[in-house]
C-alpha cells in the first residue's frame, strides 16, 4: 500500500463523522468516505467514495485558487455483482482504494482511464498547476 493510517485524534474535530484520513506516501492528508444507497427504479447498491486533501489538522486544503482538491466516484452494482466482488465490505474497500488511486483489484476492470481519473492522485497532479496566469504579456 502506498499509504498509511495516522492517528485520528488531530483530524477528528474537523471531520464529518463517516470521514477517516490517510496519508499518501508523497506526504498529503486526504480523507475519505463512502455511502451507499439504493437505485429507486433497479434496486442496485449505489456505492458513492469520496476523497478531499486536509491538512494535517483535518481543515479542507484549498489550492492556489482557493479551491478544494477532491474527488468521487460512484458506482452502481447489482447484488450478483457484489457477491462476485466478495461482498459489501469488498465492495466497500475497493471504491475507497480507487478514490485513493491504489489498485483496486476489480474484476472485470471499467476502463483504466476513468479509475485513474476517480483517483485522488490526479487531482493533486493537476493542482500543481492551480492559480493565476502570470506574465500574459510574453504570452501572446
Amino acid at each position: 500500500m502506498t499509504y498509511t493510517k495516522p492517528n485520528q485524534s488531530q483530524f477528528a474535530p474537523n471531520l464529518e463523522a463517516n470521514e477517516f484520513v490517510v496519508q499518501l506516501d508523497q506526504g498529503e492528508f486526504v480523507a475519505v468516505s463512502a455511502t451507499a444507497s439504493v437505485e429507486p427504479n433497479s434496486g442496485n447498491t449505489v456505492m458513492e467514495a469520496r476523497a478531499i486533501v486536509v491538512n494535517a489538522d483535518g481543515t479542507i486544503y484549498l489550492d492556489a485558487n482557493g479551491k478544494e482538491i477532491k474527488t468521487v466516484y460512484t458506482f452502481s452494482c447489482d447484488m450478483d455483482g457484489i457477491n462476485t466482488i466478495g461482498g459489501m465490505a469488498e465492495f466497500q474497500r475497493k471504491m475507497l482504494l480507487t478514490v485513493l488511486g491504489e489498485d483496486a483489484g476489480w474484476p472485470n476492470t471499467p476502463h483504466q482511464d476513468v479509475l485513474d481519473h476517480a483517483s485522488i492522485r490526479t487531482n493533486l497532479a493537476a493542482a500543481d498547476h492551480a492559480g493565476p496566469v502570470s506574465d500574459i504579456l510574453s504570452l501572446l
